[in-house]
């Protein structure tokens, strides 16, 4: 199963659990918006199909809200994955 974690982290508590409940699994974890646009790309290219993500909304290495027209949103995630229908 391909899992997709885009999360900034900013205490290193949360990638743990992620790689505590899905360590068997194929987990891939992006930090930023560029990471995830960059790994998103090539799991497309690879011809892979993502089987779960899980996406941040504020990966700015915050925990303030973010607009969704801010650079490091998320939505800029979520915008590639409805266009590429992952």
């Amino acid at each position: 199963m391909l899992v997709v974690v885009v999360e900034d982290d900013p205490y290193g508590e949360r990638i743990p659990w992620f790689q505590h409940w899905f360590g068997g699994d194929d987990l891939r974890v992006a930090n930023s918006v560029t990471e995830a646009l960059g790994l998103l790309t090539r799991i497309l290219d690879e011809g892979d199909a993502v089987d779960v993500l899980f996406l941040d909304h504020d990966l700015d290495g915050s925990f303030d809200y973010l607009p969704s027209s801010s650079p490091e949103c998320g939505m800029r995630v979520a915008e590639c994955i409805a266009e590429n229908h992952i």
